[in-house]
């Protein structure tokens, strides 16, 4: 299978060094096909009609998920973390791409702003605003156990 590799900038590059060797090998490329695969899937999601979507449609829509998608590579690698993160994060939402979207990115934008920042804390948070993530741990809990039945 081959893979395409986005590599990152000499200036990026630069930084990376100072890690370990595993981490730097981890944070230096990502795996662009996969990213651009699942960027598809979710604009397959939303431009569903019965007729079927054009390719061209498909793929300009696909560029624009795409787009955003690579704006969160740097802040990621920063934190030391896998920028493959982005591509399982389009996969999961997939489950909220829905026709009505149609080419409109904005809640794209905004819901893979969200889950990046729940797989990649940016804020620290006060014991109020911490008590959320307890719910979501239990949603992710009964999601993945529904996942293994």
């Amino acid at each position: 299978m081959h893979r395409h590799l986005l590599t990152f900038s000499p200036t990026l590059r630069s930084v990376l060094i100072n890690h370990n060797e595993d981490r730097e090998n981890m944070t230096q490329q990502m795996f662009k096909g996969a990213l651009n695969d699942a960027c598809l899937e979710v604009a397959k999601q939303v431009l569903w009609t019965p007729e079927g979507a054009s390719n061209d449609v498909i793929e300009t829509l696909a560029a624009k998920f795409q787009k955003v998608a690579l704006d969160h590579v740097d802040f990621i690698v920063g934190q030391g973390r896998d920028p493959n993160i982005i591509t399982r994060a389009i996969h999961y939402l997939e489950v909220h791409a829905i026709p009505p979207m149609g080419t409109d990115i904005r809640w794209f934008k905004f819901m893979l702003n969200c889950v990046i920042e729940m797989a990649v804390p940016n804020s620290g948070l006060n014991s109020k605003q911490a008590e959320f993530l307890k719910d979501i741990q239990t949603g992710i809990d009964e999601s993945i156990q529904s996942e293994d039945e």
